[in-house]
């Protein structure tokens, strides 16, 4: 389903309902916008557990950028690329990751976090995002990854939220992996926001000048 971005909230409230795995589709202008729709989701949605796991910003800048997230108890992190770059400050709420080509360690730091959480809550792990491991490793390696992971999520009562950054990747990738989800949901780029509001504008000023083409018409009778 393709929808406009300020609609996603409600979306994701539905579809997590229906659906086990979940991917999001954000053409690349509207990004950040994106997961800051989802960061808010994530820390409304108190009464459930939530494990982000980011590929594309270390956990200091989400933190940064989301102070939201900061005291929100129902959030846990891995970081995959910090412990690499040399730029970890250990945090009780986030498991470093050493590399972000180990991807069997990201499955076991999930199942290992996700065990620990008690059988009463919904339990939801969000990839920030799958495209940007193509970035540190082989497509199908990705790939294999994230069917093994799909496989443990839908087999464990837990949701998977898992973003696709459009362009980002080699070609083809997309394509081979899109159709694990149960669900999709394509979020509208902000260039075709902006050229529908151009278009309603001209509808408007054309309107406008029938009108006045009208008036003077009747005027002349």
């Amino acid at each position: 389903m393709k929808i406009h971005i300020s609609k996603l909230k409600n979306t994701l409230s539905t579809v997590i309902k229906e659906n086990r795995t979940i991917g999001v589709v954000i053409p690349g202008d509207t990004y950040k916008d994106t997961v800051r729709e989802i960061v808010e989701y994530i820390y409304a949605d108190r009464s459930n557990f939530w494990l982000y796991v980011t590929v594309t910003k270390p956990y200091e800048s989400i933190i940064k950028n989301f102070q939201i997230l900061s005291n929100a108890p129902n959030v846990e992190f891995i970081d995959c690329i910090s412990q690499a770059a040399g730029i970890v400050k250990r945090n009780g709420r986030c498991t470093f990751v050493d590399s972000p080509t180990l991807l069997e360690n990201v499955i076991m730091e999930i199942h290992r976090i996700l065990q620990k959480i008690p059988s009463g809550y919904d339990r939801n792990v969000l990839i920030d995002s799958l495209t940007a491991l193509t970035i540190y490793n082989e497509e199908n390696l990705i790939t294999e990854f994230f069917y093994q992971l799909a496989n443990k999520i839908t087999s464990s009562n837990t949701h998977l939220i898992t973003l696709f950054v459009e362009k980002e990747g080699p070609q083809g990738f997309f394509e081979k992996v899109i159709h694990i989800n149960d669900e999709v949901i394509e979020i509208m780029s902000n260039e075709i926001n902006f050229d529908l509001e151009k278009e309603k504008i001209m509808e408007k000023e054309i309107y406008g000048k029938r009108k006045e083409t009208f008036k003077e018409d009747r005027i002349g009778w």
